[in-house]
């Protein structure tokens, strides 16, 4: 995880961080009926959900309103979007011009992609 300047210093972010990446990992794919839906776990499963989701895109990053489109079919809680405020390391939100937008920060360095896809490349 790559956190915010002086975010990831802080003792108590430390301590919640390690406790979260002792949670068993669970797959995005995997079934989850029978995990609680007010639970830890869950809660690590919609952050692996939303992590997949935007590595699979080009340029590793998607509007939030697209991804609220996507609640339903994804089986994400209603309010899945404050995920992306309490994961600074994980997801960087962008507030440019009235549209918000979550950007995977490992696929970024410097502000720059780190692996392009082809199609990338040829449209930029």
């Amino acid at each position: 995880m790559k956190f915010p300047r002086g975010y990831g210093a802080q003792k108590k972010v430390r301590t919640w961080m390690e406790e979260f990446q002792k949670l068993p990992y669970v797959s995005p794919y995997a079934d989850f009926s029978k995990i609680d839906s007010n639970s830890d776990l869950m809660e690590k499963r919609v952050v692996g959900v939303l992590h997949e989701l935007l590595s699979l895109t080009l340029h590793k990053k998607a509007k939030r309103n697209y991804l609220r489109g996507l609640r339903e079919e994804l089986n994400l809680p209603h309010k899945f979007t404050r995920i992306f405020t309490r994961y600074p390391g994980i997801f960087y939100l962008s507030l440019k011009c009235k549209t918000t937008t979550i950007t995977l920060r490992e696929g970024y360095q410097s502000g720059k992609l780190v692996d392009p896809h082809p199609l990338v490349r040829h449209r930029d």
